[in-house]
C-alpha cells in the first residue's frame, strides 16, 4: 500500500553560488533528504534578486529537472557588479516544498557601459584648456573606476598634414590641458576604465583656445613705383592666432643719421599692398608691416630699405608661394605688376588647365579647383628695361584615396579586419568610416561606425553565427571622406544546423516517437528552436505538434497508430539559417516486434530510396529466400503424395471394383426387410410405416450409430419416405447373433447387442422427420431388441460425417474393415424368411468419399515398427454396433 503523495516538506542542501563571468552566477545544491520527499521530486524552482538597490520584494524563478545527485544552473543575463540573492526549493506534483536559504552572491566586474557624465570645457587661455566631468552612473560603472582617459585632437593642421593629438590620463575628475596653440579647435573624447578594461567612450566635443597677438606676416615687399611714392606688399601670418583685424603699415626716413618717429598706416584685413606717396626725392626709407587681431598687434616684419626713382623697371608687387586650397573651392593667385612703360603680363603653362580664367587685374582665378588643378603656375612681367616673375605651387586638399580592406580573422560572432591609405589627400587623416551589413534577402540597412584617426584595425564583435558579411571602409580628412574600399565578403565561423541519422534521432514504440533533439550538430552556431511536424504516408496533410521549441533535450510525440509508415518532419534554426530533415519510420506492430533499421529509411531529398543500397540487397535476398523455402514444400508435398497414393491406392481400386457389388447387395437387403417387418408388426396398433421410433440409449456405453436409409419406393422426393427401422420382436430379443448371409465369415462378425429394455420415442409418420422434441412420445410397450453384430464393408473406414440422418450421429469408433468379395447373385434366390446375411445400406456406406487424412493415418499405422504388447493387425481392427 502507498501513501498519498505530498509536496516536499525539505529544502534542499548545501546551496552554494560562484562568480562564473561578469553576466553569470553558478549555483549549485543537492536535494533535499530523501524521508521529505513525499514523492518523486520533479525538479526545482531556483530564485534570484538583485540586492543593490535594497532587497526586491521578489524573485525571478527559473525551473530545472531534477537529478538524483543533485543540480547546477548557470543563471545568465544578469548585470556586470551586482549582488544578487539566490534561493531554490524542490518542487513535485504536489507543489513546491520551502525554500534554502538565501545564499548572498554577485557578479564579476566588466568594463564601464556608460561615459563620464556632465563633461565640460573652459579655456584658460590661448594655450590651456579646464575639463571637469563627473563619473558614470553607478548603475553602469560595472566595477570599481580606476580612472579616466582624456583624448583631444586639434582641428587645424600646422603645418600641413600635421595633426596635433593626445590622450592625457588622470583619476581626477577635472584635468588642465596646457601646451595647446592658440587660438585652435579642439575635439575631446572621454571614457573611464575599470580594471577589466575601457568603457564607453563620450560623444566629442569642441573647445577652442583664447586668441592672442599673432605672429608677424610671412613676407614684405616694396617697390618704388615714382620720384615721389613706393607700394608695399606683405604675406598674412601663417599663425594669425587669432581673426585678423586690420595691418599697420610702418616707414620712417633716415636723413643725417637722426632717428625720427615712424609713420603709420592701418590698412583692412583684406589688403595685402598699399602704396606709400608724398615721399622725399632720394631720401631712404625703412618700411615693415604688423598684422592685429582682437588681442592686440602682433610682431613686425622685418624691416626692408627702399629708395623712390623713376626708372620704370618692370616688376611683380604680388607674392607667389605655396597655396593649400580644398578641393572644390575657388581660388585667385594675384599677379600685380608695376614699371614704365606698363610691362607685358605672362601665365604659364600654356595652355592653362581647363576652366582657368585671366581676370583683368591680372590674377588667375579658377572658379572649382580640381585635382587635375594642382600644379605650379608662373607670372611674368616683361618691360624694356627689366623684367620680374613670381611662381605659385598650388595644392589641392582632396578625400584620402581608397584604403584596402582585409580580414584577417574571424570568430563565431566576430570579424578582424586590418586596411591601409597609400594617399591622404594632401591633409592628414582625420578618421575612418567602416560599413558593414548582414547578407540577406530583406536588404537591411547598413550599420556604420566611426574609428579614430589611429587605428589601422578594428574587430567587429556580436555579430551572427555563421552568416555573410559585407563590409566597406572609407577615410576622411580636412576635404572630407574618401571613396570607400571595395567591398569585401566575408563570413563568420559556423554554419547550419546538421541533421542527425536515424538511429542517433527517433526511438519509437507503437504509438508514439521520441525525438532527441541534443542528436543535432549545431554546427557551430547555437540552434534557437525547432518546428515539428509529421504525417501518416499517403496523407497530404502535415499536423504541427511543435513550434519554436527550445531549450528541451527531447520531444515526443505521441497518439500514433500501431503498425503505421510516418514521416517526419524537423527544420531546425539558428543564426546561419534553417535545415529542415525528413524521416521516414513505422511504429511497431501489436505484437512488439523491433523492426530493423533496414525497414525504416530516412528519406534524402532529391535520392529515391529505393536505390539505395541498403534497401536493394535486403529485398533481393529476402525474394531468394522466398523462392528456396517455396521450392521446397513444393517438392515435399509432391513427394508426400506420391507416397500416399502408393499407400491408398490399391485399396482406393478395391474399393471401385466393390462399390456396384454393395449397392445390388443393399437393394436385396432392402427388399428383404420389407417383408420381414411386415411379418413382425402384425397387430400392432400404429403401422411401421406411420410411426417411427428410436431407442434411446441410458448409457454411454449403449450409443451406437444407426443407420438412415431410403425406402425403395417410387416416392422419394419427400424426407416422408425416409424412415427408421427397429426391430419389435421379442423373439429377436434373445438372439446373440443372426447369420445373414453365408460366404468369407472371417471373423466378420457383428457385433452382439446387448440386452435390457431401453424407453423409446416415437414420431409419427406425418410430422416433420427433423426430429423436433415436441412431436416425440414414449413408447413403453416396445422392448428394444439386442445388438446384431454387422460388418462394414466396402471401404477402409467410415467418416464421422457419412450418416444421412438428421439425427446427431452417436459416438463411434475408427475401424478396420475386412476386404471380401461378395455374390449378389446368391443373395437373389432368397424370397421368404429370414436372410442368411443382411447386407448394410448404401446409405451407410461412403467409401467413395475415402478421405486423404485417413490414408495418411494408416500409412502411418503401416510404417511404425511393431512392438511388444502390439496385437496383429487383423486384432487392432476397430467394430462398431449398428442398431437397425
Amino acid at each position: 500500500v502507498t501513501t498519498s503523495m505530498e509536496a516536499p516538506s525539505g529544502e534542499p542542501q548545501g546551496l552554494t553560488v560562484s562568480t562564473k563571468s561578469s553576466t553569470e552566477l553558478t549555483v549549485s545544491w543537492l536535494p533535499p533528504p530523501m524521508h521529505t520527499h513525499n514523492g518523486d521530486l520533479i525538479g526545482y524552482h531556483v530564485g534570484f534578486r538583485e540586492l543593490n538597490n535594497g532587497p526586491s520584494t521578489y524573485f525571478n524563478f527559473t525551473s530545472v529537472n531534477a537529478s538524483p545527485n543533485g543540480d547546477t544552473l548557470i543563471l545568465g543575463g544578469l548585470s556586470p557588479y551586482r549582488k544578487y540573492g539566490v534561493v531554490v526549493q524542490a518542487f513535485n506534483h504536489k507543489g513546491a516544498g520551502p525554500m534554502s536559504a538565501e545564499f548572498i552572491s554577485h557578479t564579476s566586474e566588466d568594463v564601464p557601459a556608460a561615459p563620464p557624465m556632465n563633461i565640460q570645457c573652459v579655456s584658460q587661455s590661448s594655450e590651456s584648456i579646464l575639463m571637469s566631468w563627473k563619473p558614470p552612473p553607478v548603475l553602469l560603472q560595472n566595477g570599481r573606476i580606476k580612472g579616466y582617459r582624456l583624448y583631444y585632437e586639434n582641428q587645424a593642421e600646422f603645418p600641413p598634414g600635421f595633426v596635433e593629438a593626445e590622450t592625457r590620463v588622470t583619476s581626477e575628475l577635472s584635468l588642465n590641458l596646457n601646451g595647446l596653440q592658440k587660438y585652435s579647435n579642439y575635439s575631446i573624447q572621454m571614457w573611464a576604465f575599470t580594471k577589466f578594461g575601457d568603457g564607453e567612450k563620450s560623444d566629442p566635443i569642441f573647445c577652442m583656445t583664447d586668441e592672442d597677438v599673432p605672429e608677424a606676416p610671412d613676407g614684405i615687399k616694396v617697390l618704388s613705383t615714382s620720384m615721389s611714392s613706393l607700394t608695399v606688399s606683405w604675406l598674412p601670418p601663417s599663425k594669425p592666432n587669432g581673426r585678423i583685424i586690420a595691418y599697420f603699415i610702418y616707414w620712417k626716413t633716415l636723413e643725417g643719421g637722426k632717428d625720427r618717429d615712424p609713420e603709420k598706416k592701418r590698412v583692412s584685413a583684406a589688403s595685402t599692398h598699399y602704396q606709400i606717396s608724398q615721399l622725399s626725392k632720394a631720401g631712404t626709407y625703412e618700411l615693415w608691416v604688423a598684422a592685429a587681431t582682437k588681442a592686440g598687434e602682433g610682431k613686425n616684419t622685418h624691416v626692408v630699405y627702399a629708395t623712390p626713382s623713376n626708372r620704370g623697371a618692370a616688376g611683380i608687387i604680388s607674392f607667389g608661394g605655396t597655396i593649400n586650397a580644398m578641393v572644390g573651392t575657388p581660388v585667385s593667385m594675384p599677379c600685380l605688376i608695376t614699371g614704365n612703360p606698363t610691362p607685358n603680363r605672362v601665365w604659364s603653362p600654356k595652355p592653362l588647365p581647363q576652366n582657368t580664367q585671366a581676370l583683368p587685374d591680372g590674377s588667375l582665378y579658377i572658379p572649382s579647383i580640381q585635382r587635375v588643378h594642382q600644379r605650379n603656375y608662373s607670372c611674368m612681367a616683361l618691360n624694356t628695361p627689366a623684367s620680374d616673375e613670381i611662381t605659385y605651387v598650388l595644392q589641392v586638399t582632396v578625400p584620402p584615396e581608397q584604403p584596402t580592406l582585409m580580414a584577417s580573422e574571424t570568430g563565431s560572432d566576430w570579424i578582424e579586419i586590418h586596411w591601409s591609405v597609400s594617399d591622404n589627400g594632401g591633409s592628414a587623416i582625420r578618421g575612418y568610416i567602416l560599413e558593414y551589413v548582414m547578407f540577406s534577402a530583406d536588404s537591411p540597412p547598413w550599420v556604420e561606425i566611426t574609428l579614430p584617426r589611429d587605428k589601422t584595425s578594428y574587430r567587429l564583435n556580436n555579430l551572427s553565427c555563421g552568416r555573410q558579411y559585407h563590409l566597406k571602409i572609407a577615410a576622411f580628412n580636412a576635404a572630407g571622406v574618401g571613396m570607400p574600399s571595395l567591398l569585401l565578403t566575408t563570413q563568420t565561423e559556423g554554419g547550419r544546423p546538421i541533421k542527425p541519422g536515424y538511429s542517433d534521432f527517433l526511438n519509437g514504440n507503437m504509438s508514439s516517437v521520441t525525438l532527441n533533439l541534443n542528436a543535432w550538430n549545431a554546427n557551430g552556431c547555437p540552434i534557437l528552436g525547432f518546428n515539428i511536424e509529421y504525417k501518416e504516408v499517403g496523407h497530404s496533410d502535415w499536423l504541427v505538434v511543435g513550434k519554436n521549441v527550445e531549450g528541451k533535450d527531447k520531444f515526443d510525440i505521441v497518439g500514433l497508430w500501431p503498425g503505421r509508415k510516418y514521416k517526419i518532419r524537423v527544420v531546425a534554426d539558428n543564426s546561419a539559417g534553417q535545415t529542415a530533415g525528413e524521416y521516414t519510420f513505422t511504429t511497431l506492430p501489436n505484437l512488439g516486434v523491433t523492426l530493423s533499421p533496414t525497414s525504416i529509411k530516412i528519406s534524402s531529398e532529391g535520392d529515391s530510396p529505393y536505390l539505395e543500397p541498403n534497401i536493394i540487397l535486403p529485398v533481393v535476398a529476402s525474394m531468394l529466400t522466398l523462392i528456396s523455402i517455396g521450392a521446397a514444400v513444393t517438392i515435399c508435398f509432391r513427394r508426400k503424395r506420391e507416397m500416399t497414393s502408393r499407400n491408398c491406392g490399391g485399396r482406393q481400386r478395391h474399393h471401385s471394383e466393390t462399390q456396384g457389388m454393395v449397392t445390388m447387395d443393399n437393394k436385396s437387403n432392402l427388399a428383404q426387410r420389407e417383408q420381414f417387418y411386415a411379418a413382425m408388426h402384425k397387430g400392432m396398433a400404429t403401422p411401421v410405416h406411420d410411426l417411427q421410433c428410436e431407442n434411446i440409449p441410458e448409457y454411454p456405453d449403449d450409443i451406437s450409430p444407426y443407420a438412415t436409409f431410403h425406402v425403395a419406393t417410387q416416392q422419394v422426393n419427400t424426407p416422408q419416405h425416409i424412415h427408421n427401422f427397429v426391430y419389435h420382436d421379442q423373439a429377436l430379443a434373445a438372439m446373440e447373433t443372426m447369420p445373414l448371409k453365408s460366404g468369407n465369415t472371417r471373423n466378420d462378425d457383428y457385433s452382439k447387442l446387448r440386452g435390457g429394455s431401453k424407453s423409446s420415442k416415437c414420431l409419427s409418420a406425418g410430422s416433420d422427420y427433423s426430429g423436433s422434441t415436441d412431436q416425440w412420445s414414449e413408447q413403453g410397450i416396445m422392448s428394444r431388441p439386442e445388438r446384431i453384430q454387422l460388418h462394414m464393408y466396402g471401404s477402409n473406414s467410415v467418416r464421422g460425417d457419412s450418416s444421412s440422418s438428421p439425427e446427431n450421429s452417436p459416438v463411434h469408433e475408427r475401424r478396420l474393415p475386412i476386404r471380401h468379395k461378395h455374390n449378389p447373385r446368391k443373395e437373389e434366390s432368397t424370397t421368404f424368411g429370414y436372410p442368411r446375411m443382411l447386407e448394410p445400406p448404401t446409405g451407410f456406406t461412403d467409401g467413395h468419399e475415402i478421405s486423404e487424412a485417413e490414408c495418411d493415418m494408416e500409412s502411418i499405422h503401416r510404417l511404425k515398427p511393431k512392438t511388444k504388447g502390439f496385437r496383429n493387425k487383423r486384432d487392432r481392427r476397430s467394430r462398431f454396433t449398428i442398431a437397425v
